[in-house]
């Protein structure tokens, strides 16, 4: 018989600066028979040591990725529910709690949580990602709490062993969105996968320039070589009309403040309304992200996260391109 005590299963590479908050908030919470294994990915770091002082599971996996270190923590789990944390996220008090009511249900093989829509950290860039993290997931099905999902989120997520173990697993041979990839996997077998809105946890990651926005090429190009393996892959940030439309515009945008003062010379003084009319078609169609940041961070930031979020898909794009340019490559050999 399946019990329903929980195996916390948390890759951690060089995660020094999270980890012991996030081992924190977990030991708060979890029940008696619940455990946590920390699965190291070669780092470099004092993440070892910082996890030895805890009274939990320590597993080693040279195998690099975040798929492979989750694998190796599954091996070693005792319970018939795996949750899968990332090291930089603070769990709230009632959100393992949740996740063990949910997975009471026959009829629910996953359950997924979302991000908290503030993050501890100042700057703007790391508002925004968290905020429009936080936004594509709770659009989810409109306003319901909990609704029927046909992905998976590993930053928070559980999933019956039995299920786990039926579809072999996260595919270590991919290097980003082996979650969403897995999540594919699980809905087409037939199994429920439940987003639950209420589970929110903390993100407890800065991001700079560099980072924010490799974050979306790397993604977009994962998700290209993913679709070109598979089949489409259904991923928040590309597959509904309003992300294309968005995706279309920003880039359209870009393209016009380039080719503007051109068609002003040789045609129309009046094309200078051209991006005008483009910008306010993008902040139209984006209207409930733009009032999401009103409301948690004020006017100013608004018009701020206007300019990233347009610099933020013109890197998706040119992560489609170097996706497609790399499947093609691949295909040659």
């Amino acid at each position: 018989m399946e019990n329903n005590n929980l195996s916390i299963i948390i890759p951690a590479y060089n995660a020094e600066a999270t980890i012991t908050k996030c081992l924190d908030s977990l030991l708060k919470s979890k029940a008696e028979n619940d455990e946590v294994i920390v699965v190291d990915n070669n780092s470099s770091d004092d993440t070892k040591e910082i996890v030895k002082s805890y009274p939990v599971k320590l597993a080693v996996c040279e195998k690099r990725g975040a798929a492979a270190a989750r694998n190796c923590g599954t091996k070693l789990a005792k319970n018939d529910i795996f949750v899968f944390l990332d090291s930089d996220t603070i769990v709230q008090s009632d959100s393992l709690e949740k996740i063990r009511e949910l997975m009471s249900e026959k009829n629910v093989s996953a359950v997924n949580g979302i991000y908290t829509p503030t993050t501890p950290y100042k700057n703007n860039l790391t508002k925004f990602q968290n905020l429009y993290t936080y936004n594509n997931y709770v659009q989810i099905g409109g306003t319901k709490e909990r609704v029927n999902y046909e992905s998976f989120w590993s930053a928070f997520g559980a999933v019956k062993k039995k299920q786990h173990d039926e579809i072999g697993g996260f595919d270590e041979s991919l290097c980003a969105l082996e979650d969403i990839e897995f999540g594919v996997r699980l809905a087409n077998k037939g199994h429920r996968i439940m987003l639950d809105k209420t589970i929110q946890n903390t993100h407890d990651h800065p991001f700079g320039l560099k980072k924010f926005f490799y974050n979306d090429y790397n993604k977009t190009k994962g998700w290209v070589d993913i679709s070109a393996k598979k089949g489409l892959l259904k991923y928040e940030g590309y597959d509904n009309l309003k992300s294309k439309a968005l995706l279309f515009l920003a880039n359209l945008f870009l393209l016009s403040l380039a080719i503007t003062p051109f068609l002003m010379i040789f045609i129309n003084k009046l094309f200078i309304l051209f991006p005008l009319i483009i910008l306010m078609t993008f902040f139209i169609v984006n209207i409930n992200f733009f009032r999401l940041a009103n409301k948690y961070y004020g006017f100013g930031f608004m018009l701020i996260s206007v300019p990233i979020s347009i610099m933020s898909f013109f890197f998706i794009a040119v992560g489609i391109l170097g996706g497609i340019k790399e499947w093609s490559i691949k295909k040659k050999i």
